[in-house]
């Protein structure tokens, strides 16, 4: 009964772990930028760099999803949309899509080897769990007025295999964006 157990703690661990290790956060920003003094953002409107993958190129559906997402988190954090005249930074994303593969190696002996297969009588078991999947990679550009100079930038990528529902993919982006502008200002 304990070995059954420990296995299955094991595994249990493993999966934790590999969830949390997807999510990868990354930010940049320029340190000579006062952004104390951004209150106001509209849209950087310039067309996005075809991927080749139909998935995210020309897919109103995301774009919507993600432009509602930031949205919704500047103007939470106090930051207004501004519709025409000239705001005080310029809002821009980019999306990728990639095939991953993750690999990880689980025994019995939680990732100890013993020397001796039969040590305490049982034989020492490892497997190899391989788990494919598409990690997609959210990057939000914050930029001067212009369009011409990136204050700041933030990317997240994690896996996106199972998106779901319509309900289910806005929840994930909404994720992904608060986690992302939680470090807007630096």
């Amino acid at each position: 009964m304990i070995p059954l157990f420990r296995t299955g703690v094991t595994v249990l661990l493993a999966t934790l772990v590999t969830a949390c290790a997807s999510l990868r956060v990354q930010t940049d920003y320029d340190p000579a930028t006062d952004f104390s003094a951004l209150h106001t953002y509209a849209w950087l409107e310039r067309p996005r760099p075809a991927t080749g993958n139909p998935a995210i190129d020309d897919n109103s559906l995301l774009d919507a999803r993600i432009r509602s997402a930031v949205d919704r988190v500047l103007a939470s954090r106090g930051y207004r949309l501004l519709e025409g005249g000239r705001p005080d930074f310029r809002v821009g994303y980019y999306v990728t899509l990639e095939k991953e593969t993750d690999v990880s190696i689980i025994d019995d002996h939680w990732g100890y080897y013993h020397g001796d297969a039969f040590h305490h009588g049982g034989i020492g078991l490892s497997w190899a769990r391989v788990y494919q999947y598409d990690k997609g990679t959210l990057i939000l550009d914050i930029v001067d007025p212009d369009g011409r100079r990136l204050l700041w930038r933030g990317s997240l990528g994690d896996d996106i295999t199972a998106a779901g529902s319509p309900a289910d993919r806005q929840r994930r982006i909404d994720g992904a964006v608060e986690t992302l502008l939680s470090r807007f200002p630096p």
